[in-house]
């Protein structure tokens, strides 16, 4: 429900959320991943694992097909 508020407080535009997970969620050093894509959002933190998965959630909520290469 967090993702998909958030993704409709922008429009549902891909850049504004690309640049929401860039430079307003904070980075935290640790393995692997431990929060899911609501966590990370609500917390506004997260590793590489759970910033990349926030934002594919993000996209996907958008309409953007989107997934891990």
């Amino acid at each position: 429900p967090g993702v998909l508020a958030k993704a409709q407080s922008v429009g549902y535009r891909y850049i504004e959320l690309f640049d929401f997970v860039r430079s307003e969620v904070r980075t935290e050093w640790s393995a692997g991943s431990a929060h899911g894509p609501d966590r990370t959002l609500r917390r506004r933190a997260g590793n590489d694992i759970e910033q990349a998965s926030l934002l594919i959630a993000l996209l996907r909520a958008s309409g953007a097909p989107a997934r891990y290469v």
